[in-house]
C-alpha cells in the first residue's frame, strides 16, 4: 500500500502546472496509469495460473481499484459516454447479489456467446476481487482470464475515447467538483453507523481497499485544487486536512472522519459558489449531452 501511496503522490503533485498541457494532460495520464495497472493486474492473474503460486493480489487489485475511483471523480465525458456502472469496480448491496452471480457463472466454463447474456458485474473487477477470496483462488483461472480481458478492453477503450474531449479549466473544476462529492459519498457510506465506522459499506471492501480509495480520491482533489486555486486560503486549508488522509496507514477515527465529512461539504460549496465564478465557470448544467 505504501508503495501504492508513494507512486500516487510522486505521479500527482509531478504533473501540477500541466494539467492543461495537451502533451501531459491530468485526465489522460489518469486513464493511461489505469492501463498500466489493468495490464499488471492481468498479468498477475496469468503468472498465478500457469504457476500456481501466489501474487500480491490484493495490492494490486487495490491499485487499479482506487485508480478507477479517480476516473469516477474526474466526471470525463468518455466515462459518460461508455455507461460502465457496475462493469468495473462499484459500492457493495446489503444483499451481496454480485456473489450468488458470480457463483452462478462458476458453474460452468467462460464462452463468448456465455458472457454476452450475463449481467455486467459477473465481467467486473468487482467480481473477480470475489474469485479471489475462494480457495484455491487459481480453481476458475479461464473465468478470471476472461474477466481481465475485458478489463484491459475497458481501460484502452476510455483512454482512447478521451483523447477527443477537451480537459480545460471548465473540465478541471467540474472534476474538482466532483471528486469532492465522490469523497463525501464514500464517507456518507461508512459513516452511516453512528456507532462506528464501517468499511465493510464502500467499494472494495472484500480487499479493505475502501481507505486506499479514499487516501487516493483526496490526493486528486490537492492536485487539482492546487492547479486551479493556488493562493487561496481555503485551499491551504484543504490541503493541510487531506494531508490527515493521504499520509495515515490507518483510517482516521469516526469523530476525524466526521470532520471531514464536513469539510468536504464545505468545500464542495466553496468550488460551487466561489471559485467556480471566479474562474467564469456554470456548474449548474451537464455537459455531456449539449444542453
Amino acid at each position: 500500500m505504501k508503495r501504492f501511496l508513494f507512486l500516487l503522490a510522486t505521479g500527482f503533485y509531478s504533473l501540477l502546472g500541466s494539467l492543461s498541457a495537451e502533451e501531459n494532460r491530468y485526465d489522460l495520464d489518469v486513464l493511461r496509469q489505469f492501463k498500466t495497472y489493468t495490464a499488471q493486474l492481468e498479468n498477475a492473474v496469468t503468472s498465478q495460473c500457469a504457476t500456481g503460486s501466489g501474487v500480491h493480489f490484493t495490492q494490486l487489485w487495490t491499485e487499479t481499484a482506487s485508480q478507477w475511483f479517480l476516473i469516477k471523480g474526474l466526471g470525463l465525458p468518455a466515462l459518460e459516454f461508455l455507461q460502465l456502472d457496475h462493469q468495473v469496480v462499484f459500492w457493495p448491496d446489503s444483499k451481496d447479489r454480485l456473489r450468488q452471480q458470480v457463483i452462478n457463472a462458476l458453474t460452468t466454463q467462460p464462452s463468448s456467446s456465455q458472457l454476452d447474456a450475463l449481467p455486467n458485474s459477473v465481467m467486473s473487477l468487482s467480481a473477480i476481487e470475489y474469485i479471489q477470496t475462494l480457495t484455491p483462488s487459481d480453481k476458475h483461472c479461464q473465468w478470471q482470464k476472461a474477466i481481465m480481458e475485458k478489463q484491459t478492453g475497458v481501460a484502452i477503450k476510455l483512454f482512447e475515447l478521451q483523447q477527443y474531449y477537451e480537459f480545460s479549466t471548465f473540465e478541471q473544476v467540474t472534476a474538482l467538483h466532483s471528486s469532492v462529492l465522490l469523497s463525501q459519498s464514500l464517507l456518507k457510506e461508512v459513516l452511516s453507523n453512528s456507532d462506528k465506522v464501517n468499511w465493510a459499506l464502500a467499494p472494495g471492501w472484500r480487499s479493505q481497499s475502501g481507505w486506499p480509495i479514499l487516501q487516493a480520491l483526496s490526493a486528486q482533489i490537492n492536485t487539482l485544487f492546487t492547479q486551479l486555486d493556488p493562493g487561496s486560503d481555503q485551499r491551504a486549508r484543504t490541503e493541510q486536512l487531506l494531508s490527515q488522509v493521504i499520509n495515515s496507514d490507518l483510517s482516521l477515527t469516526q469523530s476525524e472522519l466526521t470532520n471531514l465529512n464536513q469539510q468536504l461539504k464545505s468545500l464542495a460549496q466553496y468550488i460551487e459558489n466561489d471559485l467556480a465564478s471566479s474562474l467564469d465557470v456554470y456548474l449548474g448544467f451537464n455537459n455531456f449531452d449539449g444542453d
